[in-house]
């Protein structure tokens, strides 16, 4: 009797685990004014290697070591982004702004006298949110709300949030909880650091830039807890971009899939600012 309660229990526990292999998620991009692709999420553990079909480029991200890898396969060129490679690129931006700014306050001081006050308070507006884009850039008016409205993707439920800037609404998220994707804790860390890091990186760069502009959310600070399998993008109303979760799959991936041609050309800037195009 004792034998079969633990066959039993042996039983259930290796069903449990292998119900929650490796995971890929597949996202379509239905925008009307977006060309149709399909973007590919594959998780194994603590690295993600995302994929589109319209591009040539493999991105690793690897969230033990924080690092994102961009290869393009046809060029053998490698690039890469970390914590030191982002930190000099942020100084040789912030750097750049300076200068900007010190050509403009020069101007100013030139122009300021044919001014009306009303120009030269809104020169100075335009001036402020230039030097100090974290407290004057249009990102400050962000706000994410909660809605009572929930749907059902890929037989997935999900609830809706909306981002407003001011009162204007500029996006719709449909955010799934891990259980629901049968996600183990480490796969649903990796896809939730990858959306950390992919707002840490955007929103420092742009900030170092001068810019204040951007539609980035960071859930980790709204205590969000969930992964997004839609978003939808807004201007005036009109559907601008779509991208939705169109397939979900635990099977075992290969290792190779993670793993580095050690051929490739190394370019240790990043060529592209943004890491995902869901966010």
């Amino acid at each position: 009797m004792k034998q079969l309660a633990f066959a039993i229990v042996l039983l259930y526990s290796l069903q449990f685990q292998t119900a929650f292999a490796d995971s890929t998620l597949h996202f379509s991009q239905l925008g009307p004014k977006q060309s149709k692709s399909i973007q590919h999420y594959q998780i194994k553990a603590h690295l993600l290697r995302l994929s589109d079909s319209q591009s040539p480029r493999i991105n690793l991200f690897n969230s033990l070591a924080e690092e994102f890898i961009s290869i393009d396969p046809e060029s053998r060129n490698l690039s890469k982004l970390n914590e030191q490679i982002l930190q000099q690129r942020l100084q040789l931006l912030d750097k750049k702004r300076k200068q900007h700014i010190r050509k403009i306050e020069t101007q100013m001081e030139n122009e300021m006298a044919k001014m009306s006050k009303k120009e030269q308070e809104i020169a100075a507006s335009l001036l402020n949110q230039l030097k100090y884009p974290d407290l004057y850039g249009a990102h400050t008016l962000l706000e994410l709300t909660p809605s009572i409205e929930t749907r059902t993707i890929q037989d997935i439920p999900c609830t809706v949030y909306k981002l407003y800037r001011d009162t204007t609404h500029i996006k719709s998220f449909c955010i799934a909880q891990a259980s629901e994707l049968k996600m183990d804790q480490h796969e649903y860390k990796t896809l939730r650091d990858f959306y950390l890091f992919d707002y840490s990186t955007q929103s420092r760069i742009m900030l170092a830039s001068g810019k204040g502009d951007f539609e980035l959310v960071n859930l980790n600070k709204h205590k969000i807890p969930g992964i997004i399998i839609e978003q939808i993008s807004y201007h005036k109303g009109e559907i601008t971009n779509h991208l939705i979760l169109s397939k979900l799959e635990h099977t075992p991936l290969d290792d190779e899939l993670f793993k580095l041609d050690t051929n490739t050309k190394t370019n240790s800037t990043a060529k592209n600012d943004s890491p995902a195009k869901l966010k």
